[in-house]
């Protein structure tokens, strides 16, 4: 099923009264350009670059997808967004609880900028976009795409985009032929994540394209075993093949409306009542992803790009949990920060051993854990692997 296209009005609607189930196959939503008039080639007679001011548009996105009941991604379905490819306007996603199988997808490959054409004039609306003849290097949104030979880049491969409201997509390869990573813009009432959510950039000859944007915000957010989050470069495969940058993925936790036009909106992109940390220290780098695409023979690698962890933390309390001297295994609250409410019971648990090699030849034993409040003071302890204390002051969790 596709809905939407190229060209059509903002806010154009999907309307789902009740339950959204993707069981297999695919729904392809394209977001339109979000006005009519999108180019005016009179205001880039160069034939090169011409801006897209209107960011609140662009944060609003094109069209919309919105889910009254659940939403359901079976192992084999798949959520496609596109942007719409000159000016970046996204999908929104707006949508209730959500669950993602173990195989099933919200995939945003390709789906995000490549330069057009006007009167036999090549133009790009990306901020960071490659101009017509710059056909040897890789796109860039996060990191730098590269260039011919090791460690170089294009001067016209500016990092482009805010880390804490990713909203744009990637950009295209050099040929301008593939398109760039593009976005997931997703508001939900919460997450359960054993699949995928993929905005990465296509790894082709003459360079690969730019990893896209991945914005969420929900209410819950919980990231299964099988869980991953990326929004990679393309990597270069023959020929002239240096690799795309890497995207920028923010997922957000429990932000009101009023904060998340804030991160969009404020000079620098940080609002009151969160905190922002690594989303790679959080989950893992076999989780999250945002590496820039490896170069083909001595063609430049990508830079990597941006993920991080925003998490309101307006009247709660703050539990930090992590491993001391490392985090090892996924202990229960997981590695990084959470908010609870005053005088909520938090049971914990780690797991006894933990093998680092496949082989099983290294191992970790859990030593215990300690809490601590600010002051540093032992809230609760223990010499097992289980335990639970009540949360009324920001803490510290860490196992041995």
């Amino acid at each position: 099923f596709y809905a939407g296209g190229s060209g059509q009005a903002a806010q154009t609607k999907v309307d789902v009264k009740g339950d959204l189930n993707i069981a297999s196959g695919y729904l392809m939503l394209a977001a339109g350009a979000v006005i009519t008039n999108v180019f005016d080639s009179a205001l880039a007679a160069d034939g090169k670059y011409v801006a897209y001011t209107d960011l609140e548009e662009l944060f609003r996105g094109g069209n919309r997808l919105s889910v009254g009941g659940k939403t359901t991604i079976g192992a084999a379905g798949c959520l496609r967004p596109f942007c719409d490819l000159r000016c970046g306007a996204a999908m929104w996603l707006d949508l209730q609880d959500v669950t993602v199988a173990t195989g099933g997808l919200i995939d945003a490959y390709e789906g995000g900028y490549n330069r057009f054409s006007v009167n036999s004039k090549v133009y790009t609306m990306c901020p960071g976009g490659l101009r017509s003849g710059d056909n040897k290097s890789a796109g860039s949104h996060g990191g730098r795409g590269g260039n011919l030979a090791v460690n170089s880049y294009q001067p016209n491969n500016k990092v482009y985009g805010f880390a804490n409201a990713p909203f744009y997509p990637g950009y295209a390869n050099g040929a301008g032929g593939i398109r760039g990573g593009g976005t997931i813009r997703m508001d939900c009432a919460s997450l359960a994540l054993n699949g995928t959510l993929k905005a990465n950039g296509s790894s082709r000859n003459k360079g690969g394209s730019a990893g896209g944007g991945i914005w969420v915000n929900a209410g819950e957010i919980t990231l299964g075993d099988s869980a991953r989050v990326s929004a990679q470069g393309g990597s270069g495969v023959s020929g002239q093949g240096s690799g795309g940058g890497g995207g920028r993925i923010a997922l957000c936790q429990g932000l009101s409306d009023e904060q998340m036009q804030e991160l969009f909106a404020s000079d620098e992109h940080i609002c009151e009542g969160v905190s922002v940390s690594s989303l790679i220290d959080k989950y893992g780098a076999t989780c999250i992803s945002v590496a820039g695409g490896t170069g083909h023979a001595s063609y430049t690698t990508g830079e990597d790009g941006t993920a991080v962890f925003i998490l309101s933390t307006a009247g709660k309390k703050m539990l930090t949990v992590a491993g001391d001297p490392e985090n090892i295994g996924l202990p229960t609250p997981g590695y990084g920060e959470s908010t609870h409410e005053s005088g909520t019971a938090i049971d914990l648990r780690a797991d006894a051993v933990v093998y680092l090699d496949a082989a099983e030849r290294t191992r970790r034993v859990c030593g215990g854990f300690a809490v601590t409040n600010a002051a540093g003071d032992v809230i609760a302890s223990g010499t097992g692997t289980t335990g639970s204390f009540t949360l009324t002051d920001d803490s510290f969790l860490t196992w041995d």
